[in-house]
């Protein structure tokens, strides 16, 4: 994990990670591949929320891109400092990406949260014309350490808002595992994706 940040004057701070959140190795990209780069440029309002976050640097596997935003977002931070008072301002969050998690490296003491049990995905209701191309939404779930949901949100739009409602009632009723680490419960973040294809859904 590298974090780009600068030291400034007495009474000046630039932006800086309070606590990083450590982004999900997308099981999407090949196990094979050499290490990669990808740095996301994250917007803190005055008191540190994160306002707006998008690529800087893209790593060349969108998969990977949108892992490391979900983390930047997650992320907490402290807000930079001018003149003694909090402005908004601007972070650079950047991670490395080595190589998939293999059986071996990936000790049953460690590992992300992930579904034990996906909720079907319950179309009733919507418009059948708008379910005649392809949708697909994807929805952070954060996982509590005992694995509940405790908060969702849309993250990655299907373009029809139904849609993505529907999406994120399948994931709430879903059933999770929770992140461990060291052998112990703890707060994860999961990527629940909904995806619809042509003709699927109520007649």
């Amino acid at each position: 994990m590298v974090f780009l940040a600068a030291a400034g004057p007495p009474c000046t701070r630039d932006a800086g990670v309070v606590k990083a959140v450590a982004p999900i190795y997308p099981g999407s990209l090949p196990s094979g591949i050499a290490p990669f780069d990808v740095t996301v440029e994250v917007t803190l309002g005055e008191d540190g929320s994160v306002t707006r976050a998008k690529i800087y640097k893209s790593s060349g596997y969108p998969d990977a891109d949108a892992a490391a935003i979900v983390a930047a977002r997650a992320s907490t931070y402290v807000p930079q400092v001018v003149a003694c008072k909090p402005v908004q301002g601007d972070y650079l969050f950047a991670e490395t990406f080595v190589r998939a998690p293999s059986p071996i490296a990936s000790s049953a003491c460690f590992h992300e949260a992930t579904v034990t049990r996906a909720a079907p995905l319950n179309l009733n209701g919507l418009d059948r014309s708008l379910l005649d191309q392809p949708r697909t939404a994807d929805v952070k779930v954060a996982v509590e350490p005992n694995g509940s949901v405790k908060t969702i949100s849309i993250y990655r739009s299907s373009g029809y808002y139904a849609f993505d409602l529907a999406a994120a009632r399948a994931a709430r009723q879903s059933t999770y595992s929770p992140k461990l680490v060291d052998c112990k419960p703890a707060e994860g973040i999961y990527l629940f994706k909904a995806t619809s294809a042509p003709g699927y859904g109520p007649p």
